[in-house]
Order: C-alpha cells, then sequence, then structure tokens
C-alpha cells in the first residue's frame, strides 16, 4: 500500500535528479567565460471594455525583451569578435544565444535535455566594465556587464 501524507498524496518518489548546471551558448560560437545570465521577455496588452457593448477586447502587441550578461574578460580578442558580431545591426538575423539546463539523473549520468531557451534577433545596447582587486597576493579580475535587446524567445 502506498505511503499517504496528510494532504491525502501519494508520496513515493517517481525520479530523482539535480540541477548541475546550465550550458549558455553564444550563435556564433564565441567562448566568453560568462558567470551569469538573466532574460526578461514582455509583451504589452490592454483590455478593453467598450461601455456601449457586452464584451472585452484585448489589444496585444508584439513581444520584446532584453538579456543581461556577466562576463570575465580574460586574454585575446574573443570579446573583440563577439562585439562586433553582436553590435552591428546588419548581423541580427545570425544573433542567437541558447540556455540549455545539464541534469543528472539518478543513476549519474550527465544529460543536457529539458527546456532549452533560445533568444533570436540579439543586439547588444550598452556594456559596463569594473576592475576588482583581490587585495594583497590576490588576483584582480575585470568583469564586464553586455546588455542586450532581443526580438525574439523560443522554447525548444
Amino acid at each position: 500500500m502506498p505511503t499517504k501524507d496528510v494532504f491525502n498524496a501519494n508520496v513515493r518518489p517517481t525520479e530523482a535528479w539535480s540541477l548541475d548546471g546550465a550550458i549558455v551558448q553564444i550563435g556564433n560560437g564565441t567562448n566568453l567565460l560568462v558567470s551569469q545570465v538573466t532574460i526578461n521577455y514582455a509583451r504589452a496588452n490592454t483590455q478593453l471594455k467598450p461601455v456601449n457593448q457586452n464584451k472585452n477586447i484585448m489589444i496585444v502587441g508584439e513581444g520584446a525583451g532584453t538579456i543581461s550578461m556577466s562576463i570575465i574578460v580574460g586574454p585575446g580578442d574573443k570579446l573583440k569578435e563577439f562585439l562586433s558580431q553582436y553590435s552591428d545591426p546588419c548581423k541580427l538575423s545570425e544573433n542567437t544565444v541558447r540556455i540549455t539546463g545539464s541534469v543528472r539523473d539518478e543513476c549519474h549520468k550527465d544529460k543536457t535535455g529539458g527546456t532549452v531557451f533560445v533568444c533570436g534577433d540579439v543586439l547588444s545596447n550598452s556594456i559596463g566594465v569594473s576592475v576588482a582587486g583581490g587585495g594583497p597576493g590576490g588576483i584582480a579580475m575585470i568583469n564586464g556587464t553586455i546588455n542586450f535587446t532581443i526580438g525574439s524567445l523560443n522554447l525548444e
């Protein structure tokens, strides 16, 4: 007989998994050191209720969004290539960012799966740079924050 909890629900586990991380893939393959990504995507909508009619009208706008990405600036020219590509409005249709969850099942087998967020028409619109000193014997790091607009968000 299955074990029931106080809400009369069957509490026998059906599967176990853990989220071990996420993979952020920049469309053109640039190998950036990404430490944080935030995506916001929204569309405006307004509900209209004409006083002379017994109905509601929903007026819906197009979707638009933003990405904020924190990176660690390292040696090499990968950042320069990335900014050249993602700040060029003529290359807008080529610019994508994909975020995929990396999970581990109960048998500790690594796999990628679940929902993949695909941001399309990505264009950078601002960049910020900060330098963090490591103190005596520490390591100074150059961090960057890049903000983008996106024209679409799809799920795979």
